[in-house]
C-alpha cells in the first residue's frame, strides 16, 4: 500500500490541477453571462394542462412545483413557469453546476463553441412551449451551420491551385465532384474548447472543414467546424479561441489569394 503513494499522489494532484484550470477557464467565459432570459405575456386561460402536454412532447421532466410555479429540466435545459391569475412568467437558462461560477447561464447569451449549438436546441423547444401558449413571443433561433468565406469569379480553371494549396496547407481530400471540393483538416489546437454541453470524446475531435465549388468562372468557398453530429459555422468568432481562427484564415486567404480573389477574408 505504502508503494501506491508516491504514484498517486501526483495524479491525484494532476486531476486537481486540471479542475482547477476548467474552473477558471469557464469563470472567465460565463462572467458577462447574464444569469436567466426572462419572458412575460398576458393569458386567457389556466395555462398548466398544455405545460403538462408540451413537458410531456419534449421529455421535460418536473422537478419542484407550488399553486403559482413549476420548475422543468432536461439535460441542462431549464424552465421555471410561474402563472398568476392572467399573468405568465417564464425563465429559461442553461445550468453547468461546477462548470460555471454561478450554475446558471441565459439561454440567448453568446458563451461557447458547442454551447450556442446547444443553446438553439433548447430555444426551439422553448419557442414550441410558447407557441402551445399561444404567446406571440419567440426567441431567435440563429444557430448556422456554415460560414460562405467569399463568392468571386475567375477565368481559370482552379483546381491544380487548389490541389497545390491543400497539399501546402496538409489539408486532406474528404469529398469531390466535378465541380466541388471538401477538404478538411485535424487539429489539436481545438481540442482546448472545453464545453460542459458535449463529451469530452466529441471536443477532441472537432474538424476545420473547407468547400470550393466552381461553376464555369464563378467560384464559392464555405468553412465549418465538425465534430460528430455536430456542425458549427467557423466564422463563430466570439466562441473560437481566436488565435486558431486567425492561423486557419490566413491559410484561406493563401488559397483565395492564388486563385485570384481581389479580396481575402478577415482574420480578426
Amino acid at each position: 500500500m505504502k508503494t501506491l503513494i508516491p504514484y498517486l499522489t501526483p495524479g491525484l494532484l494532476g486531476g486537481f490541477l486540471t479542475m482547477l484550470i476548467i474552473y477558471f477557464r469557464q469563470k472567465s467565459l460565463f462572467s458577462s453571462s447574464r444569469p436567466r432570459t426572462n419572458f412575460d405575456f398576458a393569458v386567457s386561460k389556466n395555462v398548466w394542462r398544455d405545460v403538462e402536454i408540451w413537458a410531456k412532447e419534449e421529455k421535460y421532466k418536473l422537478k419542484a412545483q407550488s399553486e403559482k410555479e413549476r420548475l422543468y429540466q432536461r439535460n441542462s435545459g431549464c424552465l421555471l413557469i410561474r402563472q398568476d391569475v392572467d399573468r405568465v412568467h417564464i425563465e429559461a437558462w442553461l445550468s453547468f453546476g461546477i462548470f460555471s461560477t454561478g450554475g446558471d447561464v441565459a439561454i440567448d447569451e453568446t458563451v461557447l463553441l458547442m454551447s450556442r449549438r446547444y443553446r438553439n436546441v433548447v430555444v426551439r423547444r422553448f419557442n414550441s412551449l410558447l407557441t402551445k401558449l399561444e404567446s406571440s413571443l419567440r426567441m431567435k433561433d440563429d444557430y448556422k451551420t456554415r460560414t460562405c468565406l467569399k463568392d468571386f469569379t475567375t477565368d481559370k480553371d482552379i483546381w491544380d491551385g487548389v490541389e497545390h494549396w491543400a497539399k501546402t496547407e496538409k489539408f486532406k481530400l474528404k469529398k469531390r465532384s466535378e465541380n466541388e471540393r471538401i477538404y478538411k483538416k485535424n487539429s489539436k489546437f481545438w481540442t482546448d474548447l472545453i464545453d460542459p454541453c458535449i463529451p469530452t470524446g466529441l471536443s477532441a475531435g472537432l474538424v476545420f472543414c473547407l468547400l470550393i465549388h466552381q461553376n464555369d468562372d464563378k467560384v464559392h468557398v464555405e468553412a465549418w467546424v465538425e465534430s460528430g453530429a455536430f456542425t458549427i459555422a467557423a466564422d463563430e468568432a466570439d466562441m473560437l479561441r481566436k488565435k486558431r481562427w486567425k492561423d486557419n484564415a490566413e491559410q484561406i486567404n493563401r488559397l483565395l489569394i492564388s486563385l485570384g480573389s481581389l479580396e481575402t477574408i478577415s482574420s480578426v
